[in-house]
């Protein structure tokens, strides 16, 4: 491939002319070839040459200090131990959540407040209901 890459440069005039040129493979459609790809209009000789012979080191990225940071959102940040009945709208009885309840639990509603975001999950086998705060 590069042998006939180098083959289809050298049949160009000029030098400016393999600048403006790129050897294409296209294996999706069983082609390579030489296309013209000409230099955008801002690029020039200057541009080219500015990292020349320059080293590049390996430092650590820094990091990026975001304008407005987004709450992290952290599942369960806070884990219930007391949940109350489904059918108990004025929470009288307090039932334990076991980590089992918690990973049947599922999203009943959600209740959101100034900075922080909450859960009400409920265990579709036992009906307790609890409290998770979001994020």
């Amino acid at each position: 491939m590069m042998r006939r890459a180098e083959e289809r440069f050298s049949e160009l005039p000029s030098e400016a002319d393999v600048v403006k040129h790129t050897y294409v493979v296209a294996p999706g459609i069983r082609w390579q070839g030489i296309l013209e790809n000409p230099l955008c209009s801002f690029w020039g000789q200057d541009l080219s040459e500015v990292w020349a012979g320059t080293e590049i080191g390996k430092k650590k990225p820094q990091k990026q200090i975001e304008l407005f940071p987004k709450p992290e959102f952290q599942p369960f940040a806070k884990k219930a131990t007391k949940g109350w009945l489904a059918s108990d709208e004025e929470r009288k009885t307090v039932f334990p959540v076991t980590p089992e309840m918690r990973r049947r639990g599922q999203d009943v509603k959600e209740h959101f407040f100034d900075k922080h975001g909450w859960v009400v999950k409920e265990d579709p086998v036992t009906k307790v209901r609890w409290l998770e705060e979001a994020y």
